[in-house]
């Protein structure tokens, strides 16, 4: 019993030493991913910059197309000239119907999907993950 004894006064200071210093020894816990709160936001940026690049392209487009129009028909006002001009502005008006109608990949409604299935877990399609990973490279 006193051997016992003997060793348990010579550990103690140790034993002390490592209960004074808990985190010792321990990893560093793993940094934090990214939240709901930070998903949700990035989804929302991304699907804003999509947005406003597709109205910048159909305003660039129609200054194009409307001034292409313009000079054809004032050039030559023969039938094919008005021909072509008409042509342009039912492309024109289709790409305008196009961009602010339901084939928008990038509109309120298909942001308020990509958002319910965030808060679903479930995946993203490819043009949405495909984006939100350019978004986390930058």
């Amino acid at each position: 019993m006193a051997r016992h004894l003997k060793a348990m006064k010579k550990a103690l200071p140790f034993l002390l030493l490592f209960a004074a210093f808990p985190g010792r020894g321990q990893a560093p816990a793993p940094p934090a991913g990214p939240t709901h709160a930070d998903s949700a936001a990035a989804l929302h940026r991304v699907f804003a910059r999509e947005r406003r690049s597709g109205r910048l392209a159909a305003g660039a487009a129609g200054l194009v197309l409307g001034t292409e129009v313009l000079t054809g028909t004032l050039r030559a006002p023969t039938p094919v000239g008005l021909g072509v001009g008409v042509g342009v502005s039912a492309l024109y008006a289709y790409f305008l119907t196009k961009q602010a109608g339901g084939f928008n990949p990038f509109s309120r409604r298909r942001e308020a999907e990509a958002r319910r299935r965030l808060d679903a877990h479930q995946p993203q399609p490819f043009y949405i993950q495909y984006r939100l990973d350019l978004a986390a490279q930058k």
